[in-house]
C-alpha cells in the first residue's frame, strides 16, 4: 500500500469558464489529519470534488490510497462530507442513518452504534430539519439583543427627533409620500418603463461598465458560491425593487451596484474584461467633449409631447457650453486615450488613470455645463421675480433650487389674482388667465390676472 493517502500533480480546472485551480500539486501522507484553508472562492470545494472524483479536470493527476480518483473501489474506503450535508430533511435521523447503512451493506444494528457513537441517541426520532444548524443560526443572528439594541440606538435618536418636532406630518410625509406613495405611483413627473433601469444602471457603473458582461456571464457559478450568491441577490433584489416602483430616478439604484462593483472586480481578470473596459472608458471619454452637440442636436429633432420641455431646455446647450468646458474634456480626451494606449502600463492602471480624467472632467466641466442647462433658465427667473415686489409661487412646479435662488421659500399651490407664478410651458393650463412675463427654455413666469 502507498505511504501517500492522496497525491495531486498539476492539478488544472476551469469553472465557468474561469480558472480554478492552477497547476495545483501536494501529497498527504498517510494516517496525517490535514486540513484545507483558503479564503472564499479560492477553489476548496473544487479541490474536494477532484479527490472524490466528481470533478471535470483540464489537466493534472489526482491518486487516492494509490488509486485514480473516483475509482469504484473507492467507494466503500472514502467517506465525504459536504459543506451542506447530503441528508433527508423530511426524515428522521434514524432513518437516514439506516438508509445509507444499508446501501453499505450495514445492519439496523451498526447504524444505531453508529447513531450513539456522535451522542445522537436522544434525536434519534427527530426530523432532521429540525436540527438545521442553520436555522438555529438564522434564528440567532435575527434575534440577537445587541443587533437589535444598535440598529436602535442608531434609528430611535433621528426618527424620535423628527417626529417631536413635525408630528404627523412626518410619518404622512416621510413614510407615505415619500415611500409608499413613491413605490405604488409617479411623483412630481418622475416615472419610466419597465426597462428603466437597464439604461440607468450601465451608465451609471461608467467607465467600469465593460466589465460587466464578464460578470454576468459568470453569475451561474456564482451561485453556487455564498458570498457570490449574496452579492447577486443584494444587486438582484434592489434592481428589481426599483424596477417595479412607479417613481424611478437613477440614484435609486445606486443602492444596488455596491454589490455589483464588488463581483465585477472579482471578475476583472477574466478573458476579455480588461479589453472591454478600456473600450468603454475610451468611448466615454470621445464623447465628452461632443455632449453639447448631441444634446443640442437631439433636441432639435425630437417631437414628443412628453419631452418638450427637455428639448426646450436642451435647445440651448451648445450656447450653455463655455470654452473652459471644451478645453477641460478635449485635454481629458486626449491624455485619457493616449494612457488606455499605453503599451507598457498594466490595463488596470490605465483604467484607473481614465477614470481619474473622467471624474475631473465630470466635476469642473461637464456637472457645471449640464447645470446651466437645466437649471439656467430657472436661475434667470429667480433673479427676475426678485425685482417684483409680487407674491410668488409655483404652480405644477416643485424645483427647490428657485427659492435658492430668490432667497426665499416659495409656496407650491395656484397663484391668486394679482400674484407671479414661475411653471413650465407644458403645464400652463389651457385656460388660465395669466400674462407672461417672462419665458426661456420652457420656463416662465406669469402674472395672474385679476
Amino acid at each position: 500500500m502507498s505511504s501517500s493517502a492522496i497525491q495531486v500533480r498539476d492539478l488544472v480546472v476551469e469553472r465557468g469558464g474561469r480558472t480554478v485551480l492552477n497547476g495545483v500539486a501536494f501529497t498527504v501522507r498517510a494516517g496525517a489529519v490535514t486540513g484545507l484553508l483558503g479564503p472564499s472562492a479560492s477553489g476548496k470545494t473544487t479541490l474536494m470534488r477532484c479527490i472524490m472524483g466528481v470533478q471535470k479536470v483540464k489537466r493534472g493527476q489526482v491518486t487516492v490510497l494509490g488509486r485514480p480518483a473516483g475509482t469504484p473501489a473507492l467507494r466503500s474506503e472514502v467517506g465525504y462530507l459536504a459543506q451542506s450535508p447530503s441528508v433527508y430533511e423530511d426524515l428522521t435521523v434514524e432513518e437516514n442513518v439506516r438508509h445509507f447503512a444499508a446501501i453499505f451493506g450495514r445492519s439496523k444494528r451498526d447504524a444505531a452504534a453508529a447513531i450513539e457513537d456522535v451522542e445522537l441517541g436522544s434525536a434519534g426520532k427527530q426530523f432532521v430539519r429540525t436540527l438545521s444548524g442553520r436555522l438555529r443560526d438564522w434564528r440567532k443572528a435575527a434575534f440577537d439583543p445587541v443587533g437589535w439594541l444598535l440598529l436602535t440606538a442608531i434609528v430611535a435618536p433621528w426618527y424620535g427627533y423628527a417626529l417631536h418636532r413635525h408630528g404627523r406630518a412626518f410619518v404622512e410625509g416621510f413614510f407615505v409620500k415619500h415611500n409608499l406613495q413613491r413605490f405604488g405611483g409617479t411623483l412630481e413627473g418622475h416615472s419610466g418603463s419597465i426597462v428603466y433601469y437597464v439604461v440607468a444602471a450601465p451608465l451609471l457603473l461608467l467607465p467600469w461598465t465593460g466589465i460587466l458582461w464578464p460578470a454576468l456571464r459568470a453569475a451561474p457559478a456564482d451561485w453556487r458560491t455564498g458570498l457570490t450568491r449574496y452579492l447577486w441577490l443584494w444587486f438582484g433584489f434592489v434592481f428589481v425593487f426599483f424596477s417595479a416602483s412607479g417613481t424611478k430616478l437613477p440614484h435609486y439604484v445606486l443602492y444596488g451596484l455596491t454589490p455589483l462593483f464588488l463581483l465585477m472586480a472579482l471578475h476583472r481578470a477574466e478573458a476579455g474584461a480588461a479589453y472591454a473596459a478600456r473600450l468603454a472608458a475610451g468611448l466615454l471619454l470621445v464623447l465628452l467633449p461632443l455632449l453639447p452637440w448631441l444634446v443640442q442636436r437631439w433636441a432639435l429633432a425630437t417631437t414628443g409631447a412628453g419631452t418638450a420641455y427637455y428639448a426646450a431646455l436642451g435647445q440651448h446647450a451648445m450656447q450653455a457650453a463655455s470654452w473652459s468646458f471644451y478645453s477641460i474634456t478635449g485635454s481629458t480626451c486626449a491624455i485619457g486615450i493616449a494612457a488606455l494606449c499605453a503599451p507598457r502600463w498594466p490595463a488596470w492602471q490605465r483604467l484607473a488613470i481614465a477614470a481619474g480624467l473622467l471624474t475631473l472632467s465630470v466635476e469642473f466641466a461637464v456637472a457645471p455645463w449640464l447645470g446651466n442647462v437645466v437649471s439656467g433658465p430657472v436661475k434667470r427667473a429667480a433673479q427676475f421675480v426678485a425685482k417684483r415686489p409680487e407674491n410668488v409661487v409655483q404652480w405644477n412646479l416643485n424645483v427647490p433650487s428657485f427659492s435658492v435662488y430668490r432667497g426665499k421659500i416659495t409656496e407650491s399651490r395656484a397663484p391668486r389674482a394679482g400674484e407671479l407664478t414661475i411653471t413650465r410651458a407644458d403645464r400652463l393650463p389651457a385656460d388660465a388667465k395669466v400674462e407672461v412675463l417672462f419665458e426661456e427654455a420652457g420656463v416662465m413666469v406669469a402674472l395672474q390676472v385679476r
